[in-house]
């Protein structure tokens, strides 16, 4: 659900996202016309979340997707999109939450990630690149199913994190050091002297 509410959201392009035009890689920004093209032309969406004030997503720019071969593959087979993680941190954590230290995402059509990495080399990606897009050719339900499960997974740990979070909570208000008119914890005598 919150992936697709993040789908509708839809911004000027930043900074980040700018200085991406004209690149090999045909970037789309975050938004429901590189969603739609990805639906109607039945491909996995290439998603790379940066941030101008990151030296690591700079040098992956320049040393990943300057590359003519790479840039060839991601136009052919993947729908490019690049996503300004200053502009989207909403959308950033959702994916984050699902696949942690992740900066490059590859997404179905229906925005649900498969596969990520972090700061990849020319080769390591190109090897990402290859099996995925072979894998989306020829087991795509699989794919699907497999990026579905992961999106479970997420929730279900979040929904567990926040029952602890809530035991937690409630613990505490059991406690008696817990003010229940003025709220807060007090400290216990033994502790102020």
């Amino acid at each position: 659900l919150l992936l697709v509410m993040l789908a509708g959201s839809s911004r000027a392009a930043t900074r980040w996202v700018t200085e991406r035009e004209g690149a090999p890689v045909r970037w789309q920004a975050w938004g429901p016309a590189a969603f739609e093209r990805a639906k109607k032309e039945n491909r996995p969406i290439f998603l790379f979340i940066g941030s101008a004030s990151s030296y690591e997503h700079y040098r992956m720019h320049r040393e990943v997707f300057l590359n003519g071969e790479i840039a060839e593959y991601l136009n052919a087979y993947f729908v490019p999109i690049v996503l300004d993680r200053i502009e989207y941190p909403e959308v950033a954590r959702a994916y984050e939450s699902i696949l942690p230290a992740t900066t490059v995402f590859l997404l179905t059509p229906s925005l649900e990630p498969f596969a990520g990495a972090g700061f990849v080399k020319p080769d390591e990606l190109n090897r990402l690149l290859v099996i995925n897009a072979n894998r989306w050719a020829s087991e795509k339900d699989a794919v699907i199913a497999e990026a579905r499960a992961n999106v479970e997974k997420a929730r279900a740990m979040k929904a567990k994190r926040i029952a602890e979070e809530a035991e937690d909570l409630l613990a505490l208000a059991a406690s008696p050091r817990h003010d229940h008119l003025g709220g807060g914890f007090h400290r216990s005598a033994d502790a102020l002297e």
